[in-house]
């Protein structure tokens, strides 16, 4: 079973529909995007950081491979008489044209990839961000829950084994593994951690700006 499906019958169940936004999308989006930007939602699940920045004020759009998650998002937007541009994708494809958009946002997803999709998805996020537009998304580090009794396939890329995702093809990744990931980028990473009630999670946090020649 791929990524794609194995998301889609998760948010199919109701599984997975965080109502909330994540507390780093918050405190860092304004300090990396600016106060004004057309942004690009990458796989937006169930829709909480983008309303979080339709309600900052940004011009957010959003892709996403999960029929079930763009449904929920909808209605989501609809109850609280938001609007946004919702694309249905396929992976590692990007329904807008070059040059779209000012920012992208694209967090916990990206790592659901081995290298040749990441590489895939990487070049669409470049090909729709505009020349020194921001990028900001993370990465999964040792000892995020989907490295908990993963299986090692080679080379940073495991088989889940967590709840929910069972079978998902993930990057587990050292620090000195992100200029692989984006190359040709300027980065600043950071490091999310945090444990609670036995969930956990370990992030690499991701940003760049990208230069003017880069793809």
């Amino acid at each position: 079973m791929d990524n794609a499906t194995i998301w889609e019958s998760l948010y199919a169940r109701g599984e997975g529909l965080y109502a909330c936004p994540s507390e780093m999308v918050v405190r860092l989006s304004g300090r990396v995007f600016g106060d004004k930007a057309r942004i690009l939602d990458y796989s937006f699940g169930a829709g909480a950081n983008l309303i979080h920045l339709l309600q900052r004020g940004y011009d957010v759009c959003g892709v996403e491979v999960s029929e079930s998650a763009l449904a929920v998002t909808r209605a989501r937007l609809q109850s609280q008489n938001l609007q946004a541009d919702l694309r249905l994708a396929v992976p590692e494809s990007i329904p807008f044209e070059d040059a779209s958009f000012e920012a992208v946002l694209a967090w916990h997803v990206l790592y659901y990839n081995d290298w040749r999709s990441l590489a895939r998805a990487v070049t669409e996020i470049n090909r729709v961000l505009r020349p020194g537009g921001a990028f900001l998304g993370t990465m999964a580090a040792s000892g995020d829950a989907s490295h908990t009794g993963a299986i090692p396939l080679g080379d940073g890329v495991f088989q889940s084994q967590a709840a929910g995702q069972a079978g998902a093809t993930v990057l587990i990744l050292e620090e000195k593994d992100l200029a692989r990931c984006f190359p040709c980028q300027s980065l600043t990473i950071g490091h999310l951690s945090w444990e609670f009630d036995g969930a956990h999670n370990r992030s690499w946090i991701v940003s760049y700006r990208k230069g003017a020649d880069s793809k």
